[in-house]
């Protein structure tokens, strides 16, 4: 037997035509069809809303430096996924004291990264993966292996990967120590005739450089601008708004890229950084598929010999606070990535305790329930079963007209028959043998008084 698909222009004549031909301007057709078509997915656990899914474990190198300063660590690791009270395992660090599972923390204070630096012609090459830093910045050098070249300098130049500041001084090929960007206070903030001028001695910045300015008591004055001229011992900004001269005139901060680029724990310890190798980190928070939308089953690969349990996030707070769990029992539970901004699009995650301590394919598999895509487009056909199609449409007429807590309207009750039929099939196509799987079966409507011919028409 063959069934109709209907398509998003289909459903939504359906709906006018339950309407009489008149659009009902609270419940516009496009939007009712896709309501109903959520509505149908999520009324029952179909079985062909069911996925199998295979979880990686994936770990990502630590490229830029890690180091332990006051019971702080910073880890330096480009575009990294981590954010305030996520859980983290560092591993594979040549320094071993560094390795384990920690909770990342707020950032009290600019972060310090380890750093490999040479002099030669009294010019300081410093070597940091992906440091973001602008000629004109300040930086602190500290714990040098050098003593005499710890100090706070003006960035002279700038590469990708490395940068260089004037240090006089006698050639050395290997140097050792931290650099930790500075935020600089300002002297004197005006704005004149649409011209902002900064005072800031020996500011080192150029014009053209970019420049964030943060807590000026008039907060028109603060946001990243571009500099329009500059002199030994101030620059100029170009902005348009009325003369003022704030009492307090802010500070000078380091680039963004400092957001995005190290997270911090707690971890107690002697003060020290890592030597290569530097290790990586492996998230406690798993990536779902894309069209996740429920969880049927986990456990961890069929050769680790553990058992998977699902629990609350308090429960797994408590269990990674406390370090509760035995070395064969993996805990995990349902959540969203945290979004870094506004217009990150949230994923969902699971969330593990244990980490695991290596990374590899398919260490955890289940099954899940997948999301049925909104329908956009007039042609788009919804990715339900072919036997489904006319449910959706009786559905669609149904919600034109009544809510799914009043169900007034005969189109209501030959939806509720037509449910039982398929909850009915579903059932018929499992056996103790075969398990999950599509429903195959074909099946044709019983008539009804409402459609004596056993066929719905749009």
């Amino acid at each position: 037997m063959s069934y109709p698909a209907y398509n998003f222009t289909d459903l939504q004549n359906a709906v006018i035509h339950a309407l009489h031909g008149t659009p009902n301007a609270n419940a516009p057709a496009a939007q009712t069809v896709n309501r109903a078509l959520g509505l149908l997915t999520k009324m029952r656990p179909w079985r062909w809303r069911m996925k199998t899914m295979s979880i990686d474990v994936v770990q990502t190198a630590i490229d830029k430096s890690i180091n332990r300063i006051s019971n702080v660590v910073t880890v330096g690791q480009t575009s990294h996924q981590f954010s305030v009270g996520s859980s983290v395992a560092v591993v594979g660090a040549g320094n071993t004291s560094f390795n384990g599972q920690f909770i990342v923390t707020a950032s009290t204070a600019l972060p310090t990264f380890s750093v490999t630096a040479a002099r030669a012609t009294n010019v300081l090459t410093i070597t940091l993966k992906a440091h973001g830093l602008l000629v004109g910045n300040h930086i602190t050098i500290s714990n040098c292996s050098t003593s005499a070249i710890n100090g706070t300098y003006v960035v002279a130049t700038v590469a990708t990967d490395t940068f260089t500041v004037a240090s006089t001084g006698a050639d050395v090929a290997v140097i050792t120590g931290y650099v930790t960007p500075v935020v600089q206070t300002i002297t004197t903030i005006a704005r004149a005739t649409n011209v902002v001028t900064v005072s800031l001695v020996a500011h080192g910045i150029q014009a053209g450089n970019s420049v964030t300015i943060i807590g000026c008591s008039d907060t028109s004055f603060n946001g990243t601008f571009t500099v329009a001229t500059a002199a030994t011992d101030s620059f100029t900004i170009n902005q348009t708004a009325a003369d003022a001269t704030p009492t307090t005139a802010g500070q000078l901060t380091p680039p963004a890229y400092l957001a995005v680029n190290y997270f911090q724990y707690a971890q107690l310890g002697n003060d020290e950084f890592a030597v290569a190798p530097l290790g990586g980190t492996i998230p406690g928070a798993l990536f779902l598929p894309a069209d996740f939308d429920g969880i049927v089953a986990l456990k961890c690969a069929i050769n680790s010999f553990r058992e998977c349990y699902p629990v609350t996030m308090d429960d797994l707070w408590l269990r990674r606070q406390y370090a509760y769990g035995a070395a064969y029992e993996t805990f995990f539970a349902l959540n969203w990535l945290a979004q870094k901004t506004t217009t990150d699009v949230p994923r969902s995650v699971i969330e593990v305790h244990p980490i695991p301590q290596s990374a590899g394919p398919g260490l955890f598999v289940g099954t899940y329930m997948r999301m049925v895509p909104k329908l956009v487009n007039g042609t788009d056909i919804p990715d339900i079963p072919a036997q489904y199609h006319d449910l959706l449409l009786v559905l669609c007429r149904a919600l034109a007209v009544s809510t799914e807590e009043d169900r007034v309207g005969s189109d209501w009750e030959l939806f509720g028959r037509m449910v039982q039929d398929l909850a009915a099939d579903e059932g018929a196509s499992q056996g103790p043998i075969v398990g999950q799987m599509r429903n195959t079966l074909n099946r044709g409507w019983r008539p009804s008084p409402f459609y004596p011919a056993g066929r719905i028409q749009a």
